[in-house]
């Protein structure tokens, strides 16, 4: 068994076969989405019933014939039988590709998390994960495609969870907003148009002038 991408063809009205992504067979999690339109990934994940779960991703930059596909470890189940789960969300404000997915916790606590990863093109890889969950036994969630970009630079995710008050367990639905933030001032200052010298009054000295420019 594999993953395919197949692509429609608006022009011969057909389905174009793309490749395998993957050359193996895995459990669930399957879904896909483009970034910034040029790039197309897939993910999915492999669930180990007395070992590591893994979550699985590929792409493909435009042009190209071959995937490039790659791996990172999520749980350890320790006999405990619960499959993980992916996707993928694209954020259109900030061409921001996410990866939400499932970790199991049994080892340390009665549990299952979700945790997101953005991809990071300049490294080729993804961030560092970062718990969105609240509650336990989130073992599932849903997720738009795509997020609009009158929205902003965010992201979110549905789940159930439980959780134990006063001894008693309820059920919750819940929904997780995922808001990025920029790292900091990426304008550079404006450009410097008059900048005059003159003499100083010791050898070797000048004065300089200049008018601020904006966004200094």
């Amino acid at each position: 068994n594999s993953i395919v991408w197949f692509e429609w063809n608006r022009a011969t009205k057909a389905w174009v076969n793309k490749g395998r992504a993957f050359n193996k067979s895995f459990w669930r999690g399957y879904s896909a989405n483009s970034y910034k339109d040029t790039v197309r990934f897939v993910s999915t994940t492999y669930e180990s019933y007395n070992g590591t779960d893994s979550v699985y991703w590929a792409y493909m930059n435009a042009g190209s014939s071959t995937w490039t596909s790659g791996a990172f470890k999520t749980s350890i189940n320790n006999g405990v039988h619960d499959a993980p789960y992916s996707g993928l969300v694209y954020i259109e404000n900030s061409k921001r590709l996410v990866l939400f997915y499932t970790m199991t916790q049994y080892n340390v606590a009665d549990s299952v998390d979700i945790y997101m990863k953005y991809w990071r093109p300049e490294i080729g890889d993804w961030s560092d994960s970062v718990k969105v969950s609240i509650g336990k036994k989130s073992n599932v969630f849903d997720i738009p495609q795509t997020i609009p970009s009158s929205h902003g630079d965010v992201a979110y995710v549905s789940y159930p969870m439980d959780s134990t008050i006063g001894g008693t367990t309820y059920h919750y639905a819940m929904v997780a907003k995922v808001a990025f933030q920029s790292s900091g001032d990426t304008i550079p200052p404006g450009k410097v148009n008059d900048l005059g010298a003159t003499p100083g009054g010791a050898i070797g000295q000048l004065h300089l002038s200049w008018t601020a420019p904006g966004d200094d």
